[in-house]
């Protein structure tokens, strides 16, 4: 909180004091200029008649771009708005120890609108708005994978790298035997038993 200055869309009565030991603002901790909002809180003084002074407002401050929203009559207090802020007006009698007597004191506050200042289509709008848009195609939420080789395949069972079982494609051999070595061990055994009978029959 730091002491705040004059605002230049807020208009003073005449003969009105800006009573600037008692009016303050709330610093914004932020460097981006865009991100920056006013809270601010001012008190002005002065004599008068008070009933006159929130007309006054009423007429005045639409003039600086305020739009009025809202008048409570018996506690003086105005409401207005301007683009994403609103300005609270309030008007009362305090008594002044220095002249001894009453004098009329005027309260304005100014801070940033709340969600709860706008409609349900507004926030949403809203939060579309500041709401970052990714490309399409910029990330991926699966990764790629290659397939290995399927389990069982002749290739395997020529290289022995698998379990022996039936083969469908060969019947009579197993995935674990070549059907080449196969067929030749099995040529062979019946030329030996062709010789074995030719040697029986001439050997008699």
């Amino acid at each position: 909180m730091s002491a705040a200055a004059e605002q230049e869309d807020v208009p003073v009565p005449t003969n009105f004091e800006f009573e600037a030991d008692r009016s303050y603002a709330y610093d914004v901790p932020t460097t981006l200029q865009t991100a920056k909002f006013r809270s601010w809180v001012g008190y002005y003084r002065g004599e008068g008649v008070s009933d006159v002074i929130v007309p006054w407002y009423v007429g005045e401050m639409p003039k600086r771009g305020w739009a009025l929203k809202n008048i409570d009559g018996q506690e003086k207090r105005i409401y207005f708005e301007k683009g994403d802020e609103y300005a609270i007006v309030e008007v009362s009698r305090e008594l002044d120890s220095k002249i001894a007597k009453y004098v009329n004191v005027v309260k304005v506050q100014i801070r940033p609108l709340g969600p709860e200042d706008f409609s349900v289509e507004e926030n949403i709008s809203i939060a579309k708005s500041k709401t970052p848009q990714l490309k399409s195609g910029t990330f991926s939420t699966e990764e790629e994978t290659k397939t290995a080789p399927a389990k069982g395949t002749e290739e395997d069972a020529e290289k022995g790298l698998i379990p022996s079982s039936p083969d469908s494609k060969n019947p009579g051999t197993t995935s674990g035997e070549n059907p080449k070595k196969a067929g030749a061990a099995e040529g062979k055994a019946q030329m030996e038993t062709e010789i074995e009978k030719t040697e029986e029959k001439y050997g008699e």
